[in-house]
């Protein structure tokens, strides 16, 4: 598992990549981002909180409930109906997974909120 620390500076990793848009342009800079990525950390790089790896174009953000065989909401990976060219690579599998796993919700890593309950009750209850 990873630290609060950890996950702070994966939560800052995750949105330091700009995630582009499918056009030749979007295109151009994505490949220029897996350049430097590769540049950066090299062929046998083992994903971890502090290597962001570069988004797929037309995917869903990280932690968002994506698939992590194709990137996309609406479905898990078990049906997922991707071709093998719309799937994603292995290194953005694994950091989609890592995020999924610890920037969500039910990944229990959220700020915890104690409600206190100073009302009256009844007040409440009758809409008052």
């Amino acid at each position: 598992p990873l630290t609060s620390e950890q996950i702070t500076t994966l939560a800052r990793n995750a949105a330091l990549l700009s995630h582009h848009p499918n056009t030749p342009e979007g295109l151009q800079a994505y490949r220029e981002q897996l350049a430097a990525w590769a540049n950066r950390w090299g062929q046998e790089a083992v994903i971890n909180y502090e290597k962001p790896v570069p988004l797929k174009l037309e995917t869903s953000p990280v932690a968002s409930g994506e698939c992590f065989n194709c990137g996309m909401r609406g479905h898990q990976g078990q049906f997922c109906k991707a071709t093998a060219d719309q799937t994603l690579g292995v290194r953005e599998r694994e950091w989609r997974v890592l995020c999924g796993r610890n920037l969500t919700r039910s990944s229990g890593h959220l700020a915890q909120v104690n409600n206190v309950l100073d009302d009256n009750f009844d007040s409440w209850l009758n809409g008052s």
